[in-house]
């Protein structure tokens, strides 16, 4: 009986082994396919609200912007992961300062109280950073769309209106 049972649990074994991988294959899959549609999203964000915004255009008018901006895509995608980029290394000083004001009331007062501060300290410093992060990016996409696609067609009338 022994003898009957342990190939059946290695053919359970090499099944749930392959099940594992194709899993993890479905799930690497679909977070690409995820983050394409996310930034997709993100950057016709960024291409839209300019066009609908400076050149006075409904939401499907400038959708049909969108062919012309494909030939600028390298612009577009070099100010966008520079933004990302210099992100990566302010995220680790921010961590590094939240674990030091942390450690520094752990030092003066409780563990609980130093927690909650360096935590605080991290909340307080990571939404600055966002709002002033997202300000940027947004202010390099519409300068970028007014330099590629609107340069020379603004006159003094528009920015009477500001």
């Amino acid at each position: 009986m022994e003898k009957q049972v342990r190939p059946m649990f290695i053919y359970l074994a090499i099944i749930a082994i392959i099940l594992g991988i194709i899993g993890i294959i479905i799930n690497s899959i679909l977070r690409s396919v995820a983050f394409m549609l996310e930034k997709g999203w993100e950057y016709s964000g960024y291409i839209i609200l300019p066009d609908m915004i400076i050149s006075e255009r409904n939401f499907v008018q400038s959708l049909r912007t969108i062919p012309n901006v494909l030939r600028r895509i390298p612009e577009y995608l070099a100010g966008g992961f520079a933004f990302d980029l210099i992100m990566i290394p302010v995220n680790a000083l921010i961590i590094l300062f939240s674990l030091g004001i942390g450690v520094l009331f752990w030092l003066f007062t409780s563990l609980a109280t130093a927690i909650i501060a360096g935590l605080a300290t991290l909340f307080l410093l990571m939404m600055i950073k966002q709002v002033i992060y997202l300000t940027m990016k947004s202010t390099y996409f519409t300068v970028l769309y007014v330099e590629l696609y609107e340069k020379g067609k603004m006159t003094t009338d528009f920015f009477k209106g500001l």
